[in-house]
Order: structure tokens, then C-alpha cells, then sequence
């Protein structure tokens, strides 16, 4: 794959050879936008109040609330051949820029990751040190999209386990694109990204695991042509998990259960 090979105006490359980690992007060097202070809880969340609407809002918050007394989750784990992924993306994202960042430049993104995507500082640190990267999608230098990447042990919160990645395996986890931009093919663009990241270190194979409830996940899920590979159920009563099943089905020939650690 040609470093410079151009698509409908989008590059099939992240980074090129010989350019310094987390200087590369789709379309050139990202720029780097003014800072701006964390905001305080009460601003964050007139924030999301002014950005979702009142209903949708409080819609969230009484999740929430009633989340914290009884939940439970229904995950699928996924899985596809990096070699199988194209490396083009369609032209209708054009207007976008696409963006791998790693220790070297996440200070650039980090307000709009706080602001816009509610991340704690300390989250995005503890994922950094950790050796974790973030392919982002950018519209007029503001971050719209991202997907993380991960390449070791992974903790599942949702079922109270941690994921063991086998050599030639890579993790993509807390996939979001912001309300106003989804529908548009950015999270599908972003995995495809990542995996032609990869590839050049020797990985092989994609894993990756979504709420069975999510059915814009899903759909995902099913247009970059991943399998499935397990599903788990677990479910929590006042923070404390009462009932947990994983099923496996089969990962490149080895049992996902036994690469699922409990905490």
C-alpha cells in the first residue's frame, strides 16, 4: 500500500514511514487548537442539556439514576481479519480528518475529549501510559469521533472481567461518535483506519465487543464483516455483580473464555 495513494481526497494511510509518532494524519499534521480549561460539572452538564435537548437529557439521567440501583449488561464480542479490511474510505468523508493520537500529541485533543466526550483527565493518562492510541475523527479541528486501540490485557467493566489478547490480536473499545455527527459512517471509517494501522506491526486479527442493545453498534459490526465470537451476560445489583454467563464461540481457533480473566 502506497504511503501517498490518494482515495476520493482521503489517504489509506495514518502515519507516513519516517513521520514522527502522532504527527501524522489523513490529510497532513493536525492542528493544534487553542486550549481551554476542563469545564466544571454544573457547565458540563448545561453543556449536554444545550446539545441534546431537555427530554433526551433527562431521559439519560433517569438511565442513570436507575442504572446504579440494578443493571444488566449483554455484550458481544467480535472479530475480523485485519488483511480483509479495504483500504479506501468513501468520499462523502472528505470533509474530514483523521487523526492516530498516542502519548505524543493526546494534549492537543484532550479539552475536547474532557468537554465533548466526558472523559476524565485521569482516564485519558492511565490509557496513554498504558501504551493505548486513539484514532480520531475531526470536522473543522474540533474531535467528533473517536475509537481506542489497545494491544494488551483489557478490562471489561460491563461484566467484571479482563480480556487477555493472544500475539497478533488488537482491541478497539468506547467507540463514540458525538450525537450530531452520527449516521454518517465515521465509527465504520475509524475502524478501518485502525486496522490499516496495524497491520504494518504484524497484527492480525481485530477484536472488539458491543452492547447487544446497541443496535447502531451492531450494524457496525455487521458492515466492516465482523464475526462473532462470544456473548456474556452480567448483572449488577447496588454496584455488585449477582449473575454472570459467557458463552464462546471460537477465536481463531483458541476459546475466548479462557482469555476472560475476572478482576
Amino acid at each position: 500500500m502506497h504511503p501517498h495513494r490518494e482515495y476520493a481526497g482521503v489517504s489509506s494511510l495514518i502515519r507516513p514511514p519516517g513521520a514522527k509518532a502522532g504527527h501524522g494524519s489523513i490529510n497532513g499534521p493536525a492542528p493544534t487548537p487553542a486550549p481551554r480549561p476542563p469545564a466544571a460539572a454544573p457547565a458540563q452538564a448545561l453543556h449536554v442539556l444545550r446539545r441534546d435537548g431537555l427530554w433526551p437529557t433527562l431521559w439519560k439521567a433517569t438511565r442513570l439514576l436507575s442504572r446504579r440501583v440494578l443493571r444488566r449488561e449483554d455484550l458481544v464480542f467480535f472479530a475480523n481479519d485485519v488483511a480483509d479490511v479495504p483500504h479506501e474510505l468513501p468520499a462523502a468523508l472528505r470533509g474530514f480528518r483523521f487523526v492516530l493520537a498516542d502519548a505524543s500529541n493526546i494534549g492537543a485533543f484532550r479539552n475536547d475529549l474532557v468537554t465533548d466526550f466526558r472523559l476524565d483527565p485521569a482516564t485519558i493518562d492511565q490509557r496513554i501510559a498504558a501504551g493505548k492510541e486513539a484514532m480520531l475523527a475531526l470536522h473543522q479541528g474540533r474531535v467528533v469521533a473517536i475509537v481506542w486501540l489497545a494491544f494488551e490485557t483489557q478490562t471489561v467493566d460491563e461484566i467484571g472481567m479482563k480480556l487477555r489478547l493472544l500475539p497478533g490480536e488488537y482491541l478497539t473499545f468506547d467507540a463514540v461518535t458525538l450525537h450530531a455527527w452520527r449516521g454518517r459512517g465515521l465509527s465504520r471509517a475509524l475502524n478501518l483506519l485502525a486496522d490499516n494501522h496495524v497491520a504494518s506491526r504484524g497484527i492480525v486479527q481485530h477484536l472488539a465487543w458491543r452492547s447487544a442493545s446497541n443496535t447502531a453498534a451492531l450494524r457496525v459490526a455487521d458492515k466492516l464483516g465482523q464475526r462473532r465470537i462470544a456473548s456474556a451476560t452480567a448483572t449488577w445489583v447496588l454496584g455488585r455483580m449477582v449473575h454472570r454467563r459467557v458463552v464462546s464461540l471460537n477465536r481463531r481457533g483458541s476459546d475466548t473464555v479462557s482469555c476472560l480473566m475476572g478482576l
